[in-house]
Parts: structure tokens; sequence; C-alpha cells
């Protein structure tokens, strides 16, 4: 059986132009395969179609030559035959490798403050912290004689309670001051309870334990002193210390009770 003549093969697919448009992709491997196949095709179709004519030695076959004459040249290739249907996708190229990292956006806006935690435990006592005395101390006036101290030189106002320092070794650079040795009045706290009555001393007891002296009589009131008379001075000096005693007797009475 005489072998059909060879047709030559038309390319389909262009990987180039795929290249061009689609650069981060890989070539398809199923437009591969289908060009590939095509050609192959036509190489075997052109060895089967040889094969006629030439031997396996390399010579002419006798039987194939035509004495008639040679044949003509091929005519002009025909139209193109439409395109064939699309193969299958081919299997998913490895990843490439990872790009360069992107500038940073823009901050987005604070959120919404949340809700405020519970209460931490109270800290332990720190240590106690180093004294502090002012370097010299005196009136409101007085604080202009050391306008050219050096940094750091405290001064305190003893009239109002205040000391400054200076911020810099410049001329009367003076901090605007706080107040020293003394915060603000706290307030009075609650009244405690009464406490327990305590038992009675050794003095206390041997007093209940005495008996009372009798009231003493109550003196009776002294005359209304006559007036003031030359004659009668005498006797008015007499009369003095028993009012005297009158005023005593009355205040033992009242102690007594």
């Amino acid at each position: 059986m005489a072998e059909p003549v060879p047709q030559k093969p038309v390319r389909q697919f262009s990987f180039s132009a795929f290249s061009q448009t689609q650069p981060s992709k890989p070539q398809p491997g199923a437009q591969i395969d289908t060009e590939l196949t095509r050609n192959a095709t036509a190489i075997a179709t052109t060895i089967d179609f040889v094969r006629q004519a030439i031997a396996d030695d390399g010579r002419v076959r006798g039987n194939m030559v035509d004495l008639s004459g040679f044949e003509g040249a091929a005519g002009p290739d025909g139209p193109q035959g439409p395109t064939g249907n699309q193969g299958a996708q081919g299997p998913t190229g490895n990843q490439g490798p990872q790009g360069s990292q992107g500038v940073a956006g823009a901050a987005g806006s604070t959120g919404l403050t949340g809700p405020q935690g519970p209460t931490g435990p109270q800290g332990g006592e720190g240590p106690t912290g180093q004294s502090f005395d002012p370097d010299q101390a005196g009136v409101t006036a007085e604080r202009s004689v050391y306008d050219a101290e050096p940094k750091t030189f405290a001064y305190l106002d003893t009239q109002t309670g205040i000391v400054y320092w200076k911020l810099s070794n410049g001329f009367a650079d003076w901090s605007t001051g706080v107040p020293f040795g003394r915060g603000p009045q706290g307030y009075a706290g609650a009244t405690g309870p009464q406490g327990v009555q305590g038992n009675l001393g050794p003095k206390a007891a041997r007093a209940q334990q005495a008996p009372k002296a009798p009231k003493a009589a109550s003196a009776p009131p002294a005359p209304p002193e006559p007036p003031a008379h030359p004659a009668r001075s005498r006797t008015t000096s007499r009369r003095s210390p028993l009012r005297a005693l009158a005023s005593w007797a009355i205040g033992r009475s009242a102690a007594t009770d």
C-alpha cells in the first residue's frame, strides 16, 4: 500500500508571543506537547514516504522509478485550516522566588480605649529616701543674693515655705519652686470609741476606805461693815482674819462634799 504524501507541519502556537503578554507565567505544557507531536508526526510520515523509494541499503528501488517523467513542482500552499481545540491545562509550575517587601502603609487611626482593668495589689514599702537640706535659707528678698550660684543650688524661702533650684549656671535662672517640708493638712479622723475605765490607783483606793470627816458648820455671815471712819479703822482690821477663816471653812466644806 502506498504511503500518503507527507504534509508540511504548520505551527499553531507562538511561544514568544505568550512570553511577551504573560511574562510571569510559565510556558503552557499542553501547547508544547501539541507542537512537538505535530512535528514528530510530520517527520515519521516523511520517513515512511521516503522508504517507498529508497531501500534499506540506500539504493533506489527499481520498481519505484517512473520512466514516464518526474513529478512536477508542488503547487502553492493551501489556506490555513481552522484552529484546533485547546488542549488540557498543563501542571502548575514551581513557585517563583519571593519579591522584595513593599513600602509600609500609613498608620491607622487609634482605636477606642478599652475598659479600665482591675486595681493591682499594693506594692511593698520602698526604701527610705535620703534627706534633703537646702544650701541656703532666708526671706524672699534675700534670694537674689544667690543669683550667681551654680546649677542645682537650692534656696529655701522661709516666708513662703517654698524651695527653689538653680536650673543652670546662668544668672538668676531659678525654678518655679515647690512646697518644702510640709504638705497640706489632712482631714480630721473619726472619734474613736471610749476606752474601758481603768482600776483605781493606790491613793484613790485609800481615800475611799478612809472615814469621811464631818461637815463643818457653816460660819454665820459676817455683819455688814459700817462706813469707813478713821476712829474704827482698827476694828475693821481685826475682822479681816475672821472673814478669811470663814472663806476657808466654806471652801473646805465644798471640797469634802
